[in-house]
């Protein structure tokens, strides 16, 4: 039993002291607690208003150079990483062993597989030998190091001599809210660069328009023309006189205004003949003689798009808007005759007379001052009927084969 003195319910001076000395204590601490939490989210909001936009700018800057370095090495850009890290992949600091093991992991994957089953001691119980506790020990052994490590990078050479209330230190807060400012800000990167990257694409790595002269569609003049009328026999075209005549009616009018104006407005233009014999490369050469835009109204180019009435009326309503604003432009239907056949032939692309109502009406707004000009091609014109067909085309130039001079010129 102690003595009657230890067993009063008064409490010593000293042990007041020391009672009131904890509960400032805890005192103290919830408030700092309440600072320190408070600290978090105020740290991080200044970290986001007066460094997100210099984070930002420089990885932009640093993915776009990847692009270019990419292309450079490789000839087309590279595609977007994927997952949750993104771009964070392409700038991860990576030791000398992870670099070796990634350059030699193709190289050395069958000649290591072999290498460990023979020194383990052959199969799986060889692996079960060589493995297991050493991984697991390993593993605990790189996570306690780097525990000690970042204790030792903090605080190793911290003075805390003059931090009697134990108060929070700003800049410790900072660098770890910087690395989750950095990493909100990079997925915004993430997707800002996924669809720049894209754009990229589509403007530079997308399928060139091939760039054809008109000089180089190569055709020599019939030299027995005169010969063949005098005996009453009207002679084929020659293929320069084809070149000549693409180039009086569409070349010029589209590439110079004052020729526009001053020649007869063709609005229209079909060139007729067989396969092969250079159709489509005239329709180039036009457009890259005069810088023309190509709007492709085939009808295998329009399947499945703007259904109904009311998109086919947006469809003409754009193509002619987008005409004239980015004038000179060419209007281009391949097989042209499907649109006036009475009946399309199997195995054609679906629906080819989409446009056989609404694009004679769009054809009646072009006007003298609209650099706009519409060229079809057809291999089987008579296929058509004849009237509506020869009533959209102002002019039809008939193309022929090569014959022995063309064939043969230099």
């Amino acid at each position: 039993t102690p003595p009657a003195q230890f067993l009063t319910s008064q409490k010593s001076a000293a042990q007041v002291a020391h009672a009131k000395a904890q509960e400032e204590r805890r005192a103290t601490q919830a408030a700092h607690r309440q600072e320190f939490e408070q600290a978090l989210v105020s740290i991080r909001n200044q970290l986001m208003e007066t460094e997100g936009s210099d984070m930002q700018e420089t990885m932009q800057a640093q993915i776009r150079q990847w692009f270019i370095e990419c292309r450079d090495a490789t000839g087309k850009f590279p595609d977007y990483p994927e997952g949750e890290q993104g771009s964070a992949e392409l700038f991860k600091q990576k030791s000398l062993a992870d670099l070796e093991n990634e350059i030699n992991k193709d190289d050395n994957k069958e000649s290591r597989l072999g290498e460990a089953s023979v020194g383990s001691g052959g199969g799986r119980e060889g692996a079960r030998k060589g493995g297991g506790k050493g991984a697991k020990k390993s593993g605990g052994a790189s996570q306690g190091r780097e525990a000690r490590q970042r204790r030792r990078r903090i605080w190793r050479h911290r003075d805390e001599t003059d931090n009697f209330q134990q108060r929070f230190d700003p800049e410790l807060i900072k660098e770890e809210k910087r690395i989750e400012v950095e990493r909100e800000v990079r997925v915004q990167v993430d997707e800002l660069m996924r669809q720049e990257l894209r754009g990229l694409k589509m403007a530079i790595d997308k399928e060139k328009v091939p760039r054809v002269l008109i000089s180089d569609y190569e055709g020599e003049y019939n030299y027995l023309g005169t010969t063949l009328k005098q005996a009453n026999i009207e002679p084929m075209p020659s293929l320069a006189d084809v070149r000549r005549t693409v180039t009086e009616l569409a070349c010029l009018p589209l590439g110079s205004e004052v020729v526009h104006r001053s020649a007869p407005l063709v609005k229209s233009l079909l060139l007729a003949g067989p396969g092969g014999v250079g159709k489509r490369m005239l329709v180039d050469a036009v457009c890259t003689e005069t810088g023309a835009n190509l709007i492709d109204l085939s009808a295998e180019n329009l399947a499945g798009r703007y259904p109904g009435k009311d998109g086919l009326r947006r469809l003409m309503h754009l193509v002619f808007k987008v005409g004239k604003a980015l004038q000179p432009s060419v209007l281009f239907i391949e097989d042209c005759d499907m649109m006036f056949r009475k009946k399309a032939p199997k195995g054609e692309a679906p629906d080819p007379k989409r446009l056989k109502k609404e694009l004679p009406k769009a054809m009646k707004n072009i006007k003298a001052e609209d650099r706009i000009l519409l060229i079809g091609t057809s291999r089987t014109p008579w296929e058509a009927e004849q009237k509506p067909f020869c009533a959209l085309y102002q002019r039809i130039l008939l193309i022929p084969r090569p014959d022995y001079a063309s064939r043969h010129c230099e």
